[in-house]
């Protein structure tokens, strides 16, 4: 049968006291821990909150990019059809100043 080892009161008392000391460090550690923990928590919530208003703002701003291709085309048909009649009014110019030569020579 093993032999029982005992420990004086001191050692008792000094081993008793590194434990609790450990048990503090441990306490203060976790206690830092839940800190850091809940500062991220909070980093992680603010950060989805800026990446729905990135996404809103992203939204937002394809619809207006939406709204101005549109625009940009409305634009461009109007652009062609002035084109169109700026080319038929230089015709009839042409066709006037034509006459207007052929009546001189008259």
């Amino acid at each position: 049968m093993a032999k029982k080892t005992s420990m004086s009161k001191p050692e008792m008392r000094k081993k008793e006291k590194m434990l609790n000391e450990a048990l503090l460090d441990l306490d203060r550690e976790i206690e830092s821990l839940r800190r850091k923990k809940a500062n991220l928590e909070t980093e992680v919530e603010n950060i989805a909150e800026d990446i729905k208003q990135t996404q809103s703002e992203e939204r937002r701003l394809r619809r207006q990019i939406s709204r101005l291709v549109q625009k940009e085309d409305e634009l461009n048909t109007k652009k062609d059809k002035i084109k169109e009649k700026l080319e038929l009014l230089k015709e009839k110019m042409a066709r006037v100043a034509k006459i207007k030569d052929e009546l001189r020579e008259v």
